[in-house]
C-alpha cells in the first residue's frame, strides 16, 4: 500500500510540472471554509457547509479525472476506497 502511494504521489508530482504548476502558484492564505472571501464577510453555518462540499466535490472529480489520466480507473468505474 505504502508504495501505490509512493508512486501516486511520484505520478500526480509528475503531472503537475507537465501542466507547468509550481510551489510559487500556490493560493494565497485561505479562509477555514478554503475560500478567499472578505473579513467582514460572516457565512451561516449552512453557507460554510454548502462552500465545503462544493470544494470537495470538485475535489473527487479532479481527483477521478487525474486517476483516469493515469489508467487506473476507467470512465464508469468509482473512485478506489481508501
Amino acid at each position: 500500500m505504502k508504495l501505490e502511494y509512493q508512486a501516486y504521489v511520484e505520478a500526480e508530482g509528475n503531472f503537475l510540472r507537465e501542466l507547468g504548476i509550481t510551489k510559487e502558484d500556490e493560493p494565497l492564505p485561505q479562509t477555514k471554509t478554503g475560500d478567499t472571501i472578505a473579513p467582514n464577510v460572516l457565512l451561516t453555518d449552512e453557507g460554510i457547509e454548502y462552500r465545503l462540499k462544493l470544494k470537495y466535490q470538485a475535489n473527487v472529480e479532479a481527483e477521478r479525472n487525474f486517476l483516469r489520466e493515469l489508467g487506473i480507473t476507467k470512465e464508469d468505474e468509482p473512485l478506489p476506497q481508501t
